[in-house]
């Protein structure tokens, strides 16, 4: 009788240890996921209250407009630049598309003169033109 008692009592404290834990294991995930979202908040308070984030020729200072820009701030690896330094250009400059079926324009046109203000067009392509000025083509 003793060896079924005992039997019994511990299946009886493993069933209840288990009952506990998952009963705590939701709360706990939860109140993990409050603290974490308390101190984000936190620390947006502090990039934005951050004197040395504040942009002088803007008059601007720094905005935190998600609580995972923290997160995100930490994910640079690489910063590219040419030779002296300086962070490159990204120039799109508009030499091809397409209409329909057919598309128009060189990968490397030669550069031409366009008119006074006319920045970063470089297309070129006869066969546009002609389509262009054909009232009966599909692509008119």
């Amino acid at each position: 009788m003793a060896y079924n008692d005992g039997v019994q009592l511990w299946t009886l404290i493993l069933v209840s240890f288990g009952t506990w834990f998952l009963a705590l294991m939701n709360f706990v995930a939860i109140s993990l996921m409050v603290t974490l979202e308390m101190i984000k908040f936190f620390q947006a308070y502090f990039i934005q209250e951050d004197w040395m984030m504040y942009d002088e020729e803007k008059d601007l200072p720094a905005s935190v407009q998600s609580s995972n820009l923290n997160e995100e701030l930490g994910m640079i690896h690489y910063i590219f630049s040419d030779k002296t330094g300086t962070l490159t250009q990204n120039i799109m400059e508009f030499k091809m598309f397409s209409v329909g079926c057919l598309s128009y324009g060189k990968k490397n046109p030669e550069p031409q003169e366009y008119a006074p203000g006319v920045t970063n067009v470089n297309f070129d392509d006869p066969e546009f033109y002609a389509h262009y000025s054909n009232p009966k083509h599909t692509n008119y």
